[in-house]
């Protein structure tokens, strides 16, 4: 069809009163020329106006997604100020993958170290890791940084030396991007200076995972007060097998009480107690580990199986809690004897620094090399591929 036509129809104009006799009239053909260029204006205007109001909608989305994940980890302006120095933009998608992905925190935030040295958000980056769910306290995180400590936990800290280290009991004061510090041990009744030691090594334990071991260089200490220790951040840690752990030969008696599976299984990550068990027996422990222990003991009338949960105490090493530890392996000698190899479970830290200083002592005793293999099994293998 004739676009004058189509014109004509969509403008309700009669375009016949712009033409004359003559041939080329300019009038009707600058008429149909601002009328088709007035329709372009229009759909492109039309299609930009589009276009913003589409961008400002998911804009709008993004927004509103965002303040409800700031809303469910509990941080307000203050922490998406600092998200947004760390991304360096305001733009709610660039902020959401620092609050889900923790790689992508880590990423932003060692951008933000190398680029702002001096800028007093870096003293607040910890906290806000901690914040977020991704230090060492979460489970679901690897260790893979000193970053993830956090104020107020305990390390087990050695010092070499020249005859025999050292090992002692420490807590983290602090903690920041650049660095982080200890208590020093005391030496008769003052902090010990730790400056002559170029780098410290340290051993740490979470719960429901393994044992970690990291040095760490010596940067600075106090002069002052409890006189702090400045320690750089590492990112070398090993994560050790139990199994690795230098097996102890004891001969302790000790009153063992069973939580069978099935009971345990209804209450996964309770810390047990002996009145929760179904019945006891009366064993000795033959080694101890940091990772487990293998015990012998007479069979009473059931006999414990893989997967049951064992409660019992040990004063020997100063540890007041009761113990628990799972079975991962059970052996019978004799037709009235059950050994047993098991690995212990939810060990609070302090009570697995108080054990590991027990077993350090009793090797001295003993007379073995601190770093000793674990002693042979009397069975024929099971106890070969334990974690104890």
């Amino acid at each position: 069809m004739n676009p004058a036509i189509l014109l004509q129809i969509a403008t309700g104009l009669d375009l016949d009163v712009f033409k004359s006799k003559g041939p080329g009239n300019p009038v009707y053909n600058y008429v149909l020329a601002g009328l088709l260029a007035a329709g372009i204006i229009y759909v492109v205007y039309y299609y930009i106006t589009r276009r913003a109001r589409l961008r400002e909608q998911a804009m709008q989305r993004e927004e509103t997604r965002l303040r409800l994940m700031l809303t469910e980890s509990d941080l307000g302006e203050r922490e998406r100020t600092m998200l947004e120095h760390l991304a360096g933009s305001s733009l709610p998608q660039d902020i959401q993958p620092l609050l889900t992905v923790r790689t992508a925190f880590e990423s932003a935030a060692e951008k933000f170290r190398a680029e702002h040295a001096d800028d007093p958000l870096l003293k607040r980056v910890p906290e806000l890791r901690q914040r977020l769910g991704y230090g060492i306290g979460n489970p679901r995180n690897p260790f893979v940084s000193t970053r993830m400590l956090a104020p107020g936990l305990r390390l087990q800290c050695t010092l070499p030396g020249a005859k025999r280290s050292v090992t002692f009991v420490t807590t983290i004061l602090g903690l920041g991007e650049r660095a982080f510090f200890i208590k020093p041990p005391t030496a008769r009744g003052n902090p010990a200076d730790l400056t002559r030691f170029e780098t410290l090594a340290f051993k740490l334990a979470r719960e429901r995972d393994a044992q970690y071991e990291f040095e760490c260089r010596v940067m600075a200490q106090a002069q002052s007060g409890v006189r702090p220790v400045a320690l750089e951040h590492s990112t070398s840690i090993r994560k050790l097998l139990f199994r690795n752990a230098p097996r102890v030969p004891f001969a302790l008696d000790v009153h063992f009480f069973v939580v069978k599976q099935e009971v345990a299984a209804e209450h996964k990550h309770r810390t047990f107690k002996r009145h929760e068990s179904q019945y006891s027996l009366l064993g000795k422990i033959l080694d101890l580990s940091l990772g487990g222990l293998r015990l012998i003991a007479e069979l009473p009338g059931q006999k414990p199986v893989e997967g049951d949960i064992v409660v019992f105490q040990l004063p020997q090493a100063n540890i007041k809690d009761d113990l628990v530890a799972e079975v991962i392996g059970v052996v019978s000698p004799q037709q009235d004897m059950i050994q047993m190899h098991m690995q212990f479970v939810g060990s609070k830290e302090l009570n697995r620094l108080k054990l590991s200083k027990f077993l350090q002592v009793e090797q001295e005793r003993q007379g073995q090399p601190a770093e000793a293999p674990p002693p042979p099994s009397i069975d024929s293998g099971d106890h070969a591929t334990g974690p104890s």
